[in-house]
């Protein structure tokens, strides 16, 4: 793997928690204000503008948050093409961690990551995601794709007449 694929990843990833750490410092510190504010005066109106702010604050993280992924999920769509598949492998890899599809809603970095692993001769990796595809994503396109990449015999997979043509 490149290491400056995993620099600008870690690099991305670094400003998100940075990002992240602020958001929680500045809901601290509003929410001490607003303790010692509301206690004393009992004044609702204050605990409305307190969570507006807490609010407003999430929305600006979950924005970011959004944009990272779209950057990473770019990150391993251009290893793809390039055909360094650990790289796109280490980048794609993200949306899978996290956990959920909320960053990757048509499956389409999972198929991508499910292709890197049968380029890189992991199958069982490959054959994990493709399942997880099927119980998260069932009727995505990426997903029917997925399952066809994998059942493809090793000479379309080496050759590419079946990966990356969905």
């Amino acid at each position: 793997m490149d290491p400056a694929t995993g620099r600008e990843i870690n690099r991305l990833f670094l400003t998100l928690l940075r990002r992240l750490a602020t958001t929680v410092l500045i809901m601290a510190v509003v929410s001490a204000v607003m303790i010692t504010t509301v206690r004393p005066t009992r004044n609702v109106s204050v605990g409305v503008v307190f969570l507006s702010i807490v609010l407003g604050l999430l929305i600006s993280f979950w924005r970011r948050v959004e944009v990272v992924f779209k950057e990473v999920k770019q990150i391993g769509m251009d290893k793809w093409k390039l055909r360094r598949y650990a790289d796109a492998a280490f980048a794609l890899e993200h949306f899978h961690r996290v956990g959920n599809m909320s960053f990757d809603r048509d499956g389409e970095a999972h198929y991508f990551l499910v292709l890197c692993y049968l380029q890189l001769g992991q199958n069982d990796k490959a054959m994990e995601i493709e399942a997880w595809m099927r119980r998260g994503r069932p009727s995505s396109e990426y997903t029917v794709c997925a399952t066809a990449a994998i059942s493809g015999s090793p000479a379309e997979t080496a050759a590419g007449t079946r990966i990356g043509s969905c």
